[in-house]
């Protein structure tokens, strides 16, 4: 029997999973500090990446896009008690202009604002308001492509970083 269709959205995966089979820009970096699939990461003048600690880190353009899922590294816990993630050394897969499944602290709806998280939490999970002073958002590039699946706590984000 001949394929007569191709799907072009995938299955809810895990933090850092690609959600589409459109084309991408993937760039790769040194990890600085342990960084969990899925999370945003920065880039410091020495070429590696790191978790966002700081509003300028990620409103200034200083954000280099979302630590993408890998299969080749030792990095996947067992039991999923901890979330997969690069350790230290590892290089990164950085997602700059693609659609992404990442973990959301609350409930974004397509058209909600993207923020980040750089203090007083888990750094890099993304959210759609600044929760105080603790996340900065992402003035352009980054919009929510999905709601929050309840099953796993993801969502769809879409990021076309210059």
């Amino acid at each position: 029997m001949a394929q007569t269709s191709v799907k072009d959205d995938f299955d809810v995966a895990r933090a850092g999973g690609i959600a589409d089979g459109m084309p991408r820009v993937i760039n790769s970096a040194v990890a600085k500090v342990e960084i969990p699939f899925g999370r945003a990461v920065t880039r410091d003048a020495d070429g590696e990446v790191s978790l966002p600690v700081n509003a300028g880190e990620v409103a200034d353009g200083v954000l280099q896009g979302v630590a993408l899922t890998t299969h080749f590294t030792e990095s996947l816990p067992q039991g999923g008690v901890t979330p997969a993630s690069y350790k230290v050394g590892d290089m990164v897969n950085v997602g700059r202009k693609v659609r992404v499944w990442v973990e959301v602290e609350d409930t974004p709806t397509p058209g909600d604002a993207v923020f980040v998280r750089f203090q007083d939490g888990d750094l890099g999970v993304f959210r759609t308001d600044a929760d105080g002073a603790d996340a900065a958002e992402i003035t352009a590039g980054a919009e929510w492509a999905s709601v929050k699946d309840t099953v796993t706590g993801l969502a769809q984000l879409d990021l076309n970083l210059p």
